[in-house]
């Protein structure tokens, strides 16, 4: 795998770096960002797919974004398999971790570099010729790569295109780094899960059969509601919520209030501790 440094593309660069570095900035911020840069870089520099990763040494690789030309887009599905456990063989970047932080280098590949797994997996499988990769050091053990990829009947990349590249690599990774931060804030936050909602999952787990006003009597209950209350809050006699209550305890294989508590605490207390160990 040969790399080369920045110097290098502006000394052999034709001249097309900065239309390069304006086809991509110009799409910051689009929500089609991926599939438009594509588009506008391809008549300067013929690519079948791109794709813009994390290479951590920490923990697993993590995917930015992707677009493929001509065809369906096939780097998800890329990512998905070298994801799962592919990249554990892939040594590809490794020169690239002593690079300074925040400068940026090239790196060729030939598939044929590659584990057999890996090249059979991802480039074999797609037909896929060859990567020339933007990395740069964002931190040490942390490498963002910018993934350019050809196909099988395509040319190969020539000296001048690597060149081009290479000159136009401190723009086109700004940029990157920019839409994806423009990205994360506009990205709308996951929605709140209540302590009630994770109770009425609790219930709805433990019995399917549960109807809506038997789980709003429920939820009635567990908040400390009297039959009345609960009664007026649903518009219902004290004498149908009961008959509601007492069909959704048969149900739950329960007899009291405080062992509807007892359910509902326990299964909110196991849903945080599950939720916690996968974010960890």
């Amino acid at each position: 795998m040969k790399s080369h440094s920045q110097a290098e593309g502006a000394a052999r660069s034709s001249g097309r770096s900065a239309e390069i570095s304006a086809s991509i900035v110009g799409c910051i911020g689009a929500e089609d960002f991926a599939i438009a840069a594509l588009e506008r870089i391809h008549p300067l520099v013929a690519l079948g797919a791109w794709t813009v990763y994390r290479i951590q040494s920490d923990a697993p690789p993590e995917f930015s974004l992707g677009a493929t030309r001509g065809r369906q887009d096939i780097t998800e599905a890329c990512w998905e398999r070298y994801r799962s456990g592919l990249y554990r063989s892939d040594h590809s970047f490794d020169a690239m971790q002593a690079d300074p932080q925040g400068g940026v280098a090239m790196s060729r590949l030939d598939p044929g570099q590659l584990a057999p797994a890996h090249r059979a997996a991802i480039y074999d499988r797609h037909a896929i010729q060859e990567r020339l990769s933007l990395v740069t050091v964002e931190r040490p053990g942390s490498l963002l790569a910018l993934n350019f990829y050809r196909f099988a009947g395509q040319h190969w990349f020539s000296a001048d295109e690597e060149a081009d590249l290479l000159s136009s690599a401190a723009m086109l990774v700004t940029a990157v780094k920019r839409h994806l931060e423009l990205a994360a804030v506009s990205r709308p936050a996951p929605p709140t899960v209540t302590t009630q909602d994770l109770e009425i999952s609790v219930l709805r787990e433990r019995c399917p059969r549960l109807t809506e006003r038997e789980l709003e009597v429920c939820m009635g209950l567990v908040q400390g509601w009297s039959f009345d209350g609960i009664a007026a809050r649903l518009n219902l006699s004290a004498a149908t919520v009961k008959t509601y209550r007492d069909r959704a305890f048969r149900r739950l294989g329960i007899n009291h209030r405080n062992q509807l508590y007892g359910v509902c605490v326990a299964g909110v207390v196991e849903k945080t501790s599950q939720s916690r160990s996968v974010d960890a």
